[in-house]
Formats: C-alpha cells, structure tokens, sequence
C-alpha cells in the first residue's frame, strides 16, 4: 500500500510538473516574476496528497479546512488555463492565424473559474424525474422517490449547504428517500454539524444509504453509524421492505467496490430481499456506481439509483467521464429495468458545476 502511495505521489508530480512547464512556456515567455506566480497554484495543487494524508487529519483543525479550498480553487484555475491554452494553440494550428493574447488566456480562464464557482455554490435544484411502470399497482401511482448522491459533506460543504438541501427534499413531499453514497467526505468528528439536519430525513420518509467510495476514505463505519443513528437505515448488501397500502416496496443496497472488508454483493442483497419480502411490487437497488446495472436487471430488479460520476461535474470533465462511463449521467433502461445515474446533490474538489447541475432527484413512479 505505501509503494503504491509513493508510485501515485511521483507520477502525480511529475505530470503537474510538465503541465507547468507547458503553461509557463506559453504564458510566460521570459518574464521571470509570471513564471513564480504562476508557481503558487501548482506548488498548492502538489501538496493536496500530503494534506489528505495528514497525520492531524482526523482532528478539527481549520487551518487544513481552509487551505483545501485553496488547493480546490487552485485546481479550477489551472484546469481552464489549461483548456483556454490548448485550445488557442489548437485554433493557431488549424487557421494559422494569432486568436487570443496571453492575458485573453488567463481573463477567459477567471470568467470560467467565476462562473463554475458560482453555480457550484448556489446548489441543487429539484429534478423531476417520471417512470414509467407497467402494471403498477395502484397504491404505487404518483409514489414519490427522493435521490440525494454525492453530496460530499466536508471541506467545502457546510451546514447551511445540507440544511438547504433538507429543505428542498421536504418539499419535494418523499414518500421514500434514497442516499447513494458519497454523502460524507472527510473525518467524521469534522463533519458531525453539518451532517446534524440530515437527521429529518427519516421523519419526512423512510430513508436508506449506501455508503460510496469517499465514505470508505474517510472511516466508512464512523459515517455509517453515524446516518444510523440519525434514523437512516444503512444498507451493506443487505435489503428491507417498505409497506405501502396492502403493497410493498423492496430496497436493496449495496456496498463500494474499494471496501476491503466487505465488497459489493449484488446477488447476497436480491436473496435477502427475495426472502423478506418475495411478492414484493417494486424492487429498487441503490449502489453507488451505476456499472452492477446488468446484472441487476438480470436478476429483476426494476430500478436501480446511484451516482458516483457526477456527469464529470465541470468542463471539460465532462467529456471525459462520458468516454469512461457507459452509464454517466441521466436516465438509462437495461432490460425491463431502470436505471438513474445523478449529478450529484453536492460537488467534490472545486465547487465548480459547468456543463452540469446540482440536483435532488424526485423520481415518481407512473402506470404505463
């Protein structure tokens, strides 16, 4: 594990490393004190392994708080330096013609950085989302589900965040709320706060989580315990039922791949719920990534929710998590089975939306 660490530290510094070189060389030139300035956001990018790994992680320390918001607006800036950069050199080769000054460069990059900014802070709307479902028993017309993903609770993400969102799912009027994972990043004990209003959620409907990747980093079973004792039921390959009228709703959960001591179990969470509850109306999977699909679908589920992609939450992230994810943003079928993949109720790293949005998902279910 500590070689690996080591491995991913090199290689991590010595791309940062030709990057600057890249951008120095082009926005630069010669001038020594642009070179310097230019510095400061790379020598603040490069320590971001060293703070993440701080030994004093785990205590309340503000300073660590505040200079990981540095380190997250440094990585905005140099990502549109680096995109308004290649994408003048790229015009200049094809047209052969000058587009854009230096300063043009770094201007277009801060309007860039301003309004990502902007739109990451101001939140999630409310995603409307309607299924169609053939032979949907009555009692499940117009049934309400609230998706919350990825909402990364920590360095950036603070009470007044989480409290807004609360708000918004309460007047979505849930009849069931699903949280698929990522929902804390971070220590715990630095986070107990923020995490406090999610403690309504079980009162507004039942309520159930998975725990993401992020959650993993960071004490998976602190966050786990932690939803639990706010009346959130934690699903770890697990499944429970959920009554409505003389019907019911099936909700399995399973747990992340990077878990080590216990991995995702996609077949253990079908048998439990076959055997709790097996004439169950609608079966509803939550998994953190969208990629057990298939095999959820195989095995007959009829909707599975998660997150972990962000839709690639900034430009040009964007297009690249489309060419890694099949499954990356919105509404998709595998077989007779839905499948929703959010953009995130939050954002990780730099607050920073461009080319997505935010979003609480109400999915609502509707006969066919």
């Amino acid at each position: 594990m500590r070689r690996s660490l080591v491995l991913f530290v090199l290689i991590f510094n010595v791309a940062l490393a030709l990057i600057y070189f890249y951008l120095a060389d082009r926005l630069a030139g010669n001038q020594t004190w642009a070179w310097t300035l230019l510095a400061v956001p790379f020598l603040a990018f490069a320590s971001f392994p060293l703070v993440i790994r701080s030994p004093h992680r785990s205590r309340d320390s503000g300073w660590r708080e505040i200079w990981i918001r540095v380190i997250f607006l440094c990585i905005g800036l140099l990502t549109y330096l680096l995109v308004f950069t290649v994408g003048r050199q790229g015009l200049q080769m094809a047209t052969e013609a000058s587009w854009a000054t230096n300063t043009v460069v770094v201007i277009l990059a801060l309007i860039a950085l301003w309004v990502g900014s902007h739109r990451g802070r101001r939140g999630p709307i409310v995603k409307e989302i309607v299924l169609k479902v053939e032979k949907l028993p009555a009692a499940l017309e117009n049934f309400r589900i609230v998706q919350l993903s990825d909402l990364h609770i920590g360095a950036a993400i603070r009470r007044p965040y989480v409290e807004r969102v609360v708000r918004m799912v309460a007047e979505a009027r849930p009849d069931l709320i699903a949280l698929t994972g990522d929902i804390g990043d971070g220590p715990l004990n630095q986070s107990r706060d923020a995490v406090a209003p999610l403690a309504e959620l079980p009162r507004l409907a039942p309520s159930f989580y998975v725990l993401g990747n992020h959650e993993y980093y960071h004490g998976a079973a602190a966050w786990a315990d932690a939803l639990q004792n706010l009346g959130v039921q934690v699903l770890l390959n697990q499944s429970q039922c959920v009554k409505v009228g003389d019907t019911e709703i099936l909700v399995a959960g399973i747990t992340d791949p990077v878990s080590v001591a216990q991995g995702p179990d996609v077949d253990a969470a079908w048998h439990a719920g076959q055997a709790l509850a097996p004439d169950a109306s609608y079966r509803i999977l939550l998994s953190h990534r969208p990629n057990f699909a298939e095999q959820a679908s195989r095995l007959g589920f009829d909707l599975q929710l998660s997150g972990h992609t962000h839709g690639g939450q900034f430009f040009p992230w964007t297009l690249v998590t489309r060419l890694v994810h099949r499954l990356y943003l919105g509404l998709y079928r595998r077989g007779s089975m839905w499948v929703y993949v959010s953009a995130g109720t939050g954002s990780w790293g730099p607050l920073i939306r461009l080319g997505t949005t935010p979003e609480v998902t109400c999915l609502r279910l509707e006969r066919a």
